[in-house]
């Protein structure tokens, strides 16, 4: 017999894949980041396609050298029809070989979390718009922003 996910299965899974493709942009895997896309993908600002994304991947990755990302939590909230699903992930992206376990600390406290690095370091919001093909989630939309410090509070 065959059953269905749950609602947190899916969320679990929408994590899940937030978390790799943040391994995956460390490594600066970009064929690894652009398989968990849809065909028609695009991100904003700018509606760059797959092939323009490669190509800015590419280059930011070069100049940045190593680095982490360190984020909290991310945001999942599902559509009514469980094909679809919104996410948003919190992040800044710091050296190598920086350490910040109060912010380890604080990963299922977003507003927690973004409150602890406060104004002192520049922070990115991204959006996510997701489709689930077959069972597996990929990411149909992507919007950066940047802003320092609450500039988001929920």
């Amino acid at each position: 017999a065959l059953t269905s996910c749950s609602k947190t299965d899916d969320s679990e899974e929408i994590r899940r894949l937030v978390r790799q493709g943040v391994k995956l942009a460390e490594a600066h895997d970009i064929r690894g980041l652009i398989k968990q896309t849809t065909e028609d993908f695009l991100a904003n600002p700018g509606g760059y396609d797959r092939l323009k994304v490669r190509k800015i991947l590419f280059r930011a990755f070069r100049y940045y050298g190593e680095f982490k990302i360190v984020h909290p939590r991310p945001i999942v909230e599902l559509g009514i029809d469980d094909k679809t699903a919104s996410a948003r992930v919190y992040f800044l992206i710091v050296r190598k070989d920086i350490s910040m376990p109060e912010l380890d600390l604080l990963y299922n406290d977003p507003k927690g979390w973004l409150a602890e690095v406060g104004e002192n370091a520049d922070l990115y919001r991204l959006s996510l718009e997701l489709l689930k093909r077959k069972a597996n989630w990929l990411v149909k939309l992507a919007l950066l922003e940047s802003f320092t410090g609450m500039g988001f509070s929920e």
